[in-house]
C-alpha cells in the first residue's frame, strides 16, 4: 500500500482480507468434515448447535498439526469422541496410536 493511502482502497483491501479469511475457514471445516464423513468406523458426532462451531474450528485447526492435545471435561461429554476426530484429522491418522493413547492416559481419553 503505498503512502498516502485511499480510504476506500484500504477498506476495500481489509474487506477483501476478512472476507478470504472467512472462506479459507470454512474450507478447512468443511475439508475436516468430509475426512471425517468417508472415515471407516469412527463414532458419530453431531455437531449441529450452533455452540459446537468452536469446537469444531478448533478441531479443523489443531488436527492437521502435531500439536499435543489435552481434552478435559466432565464424565460423559464426549471428550473419547472429540479425541478420535483429531487423530482422525491428523496426520498420522493411519490407525496407529490409539491404544497408546489410551495407555498413556490410563484408560482414559
Amino acid at each position: 500500500m503505498q503512502k498516502p493511502w485511499e480510504n476506500e482502497r484500504l477498506l476495500s483491501l481489509v474487506r477483501v482480507h476478512a472476507e478470504l479469511r472467512q472462506a479459507l475457514r470454512r474450507a478447512r471445516q468443511l475439508e475436516l468434515e468430509n475426512r471425517l464423513l468417508r472415515a471407516e468406523g469412527m463414532p458419530e458426532f453431531i455437531a449441529g448447535a450452533p455452540s459446537m462451531q468452536p469446537v469444531l474450528e478448533l478441531i479443523a485447526q489443531v488436527g492437521p498439526s502435531d500439536a499435543n492435545v489435552l481434552i478435559t471435561g466432565e464424565h460423559g461429554t464426549g471428550k473419547e469422541i472429540v479425541a478420535r476426530l483429531l487423530h482422525a484429522a491428523s496426520p498420522g491418522a493411519d490407525g496407529v496410536g490409539d491404544g497408546e493413547c489410551r495407555r498413556a492416559a490410563g484408560g482414559n481419553v
